[in-house]
């Protein structure tokens, strides 16, 4: 299936719906860029833009994932970051609570539920749509007394990817969300009309945190991709291995090893999962 670029003005309306929100204090979509995550992180760092803050991007350059990955970035993917203010509080369970809201933003769109793999991959149909970087830094607020912290969400959501000239194990692991949408949705997987669904799903998200803060928790079984599974977690401190029984009241992923002891993994990736 092939998609030509939307005009200019689609993406323009796109971008002034967005902003009267009045949620985003500074919103912008640019053609290209080496990172989206890294141009709001140096903004930060010098306190040169204002909060909450988008930037999206056509294309990016240099686009990173976890660790030593790069962040494939091509045409038709939906590349935005995002800068907010951290809260000590919500900083555990913001990586899932962001996931959880793509999973509900294309949930309608697609015909296999969307699910998230630990902390907060989104996966259709036993592959990749969405991946998602979370970065916490410190940010002078301009008074002589204090430092918040500030997340820096970049996000990378195949909308109408052709994957065909991808890496061979992107081809075998990655889906795009045109391949997987209910054939009278297809029209709606279009890179402006995804990011004001998420962004919707999330302002949501947050809202309802503050109104049912163990929200997350309980609805987390039913998006989750490796509850009941057998895990292998690479962590700082080595392998966990065992039987995922879900997440903490913390966010962390709940492994119960085979010596019946239940390990509380706060932050670690997912090397490998299958069924029990």
């Amino acid at each position: 299936m092939t998609f030509n670029a939307l005009p200019d003005q689609q993406r323009r309306s796109a971008l002034e719906e967005i902003e009267s929100w009045g949620y985003f204090r500074s919103v912008h979509w640019v053609e290209t860029i080496d990172s989206t995550n890294r141009c709001l992180s140096e903004q930060v760092r010098a306190g040169t833009i204002e909060l909450p803050a988008l930037l999206v991007a056509s294309a990016q350059t240099s686009g990173v994932g976890r660790g030593s990955n790069k962040w494939y970035s091509p045409s038709g993917c939906l590349m935005f970051s995002l800068a907010i203010p951290l809260d000590d509080s919500d900083s555990t369970l913001l990586p899932l609570q962001f996931g959880y809201a793509v999973a509900s933003a294309i949930e309608s769109i697609s015909q296999a539920k969307p699910l998230i793999k630990w902390p907060n991959d989104v996966f259709i149909g036993g592959k990749k749509v969405c991946g998602i970087l979370i970065e916490a830094i410190p940010r002078k607020d301009g008074s002589s007394h204090s430092t918040r912290g500030v997340a820096v969400v970049g996000v990378g959501l195949n909308c109408q990817v052709d994957l065909s000239n991808a890496p061979e194990e992107l081809k075998r692991s990655a889906t795009s969300l045109h391949v997987e949408a209910k054939k009278s949705m297809v029209t709606q997987v279009m890179p402006e009309f995804v990011l004001i669904q998420v962004l919707q799903a999330w302002i949501h998200a947050g809202s309802r945190s503050s109104s049912e803060p163990k929200w997350l928790i309980n609805d987390w079984q039913n998006v989750s991709l490796l509850n009941q599974k057998w895990v292998n977690v690479r962590t700082v401190g080595g392998l966990v291995e065992g039987y995922c029984l879900g997440i903490s009241s913390r966010g962390a992923l709940l492994v119960v090893t085979s010596n019946n002891q239940t390990v509380e993994v706060m932050s670690g990736s997912i090397e490998s999962y299958r069924d029990v």
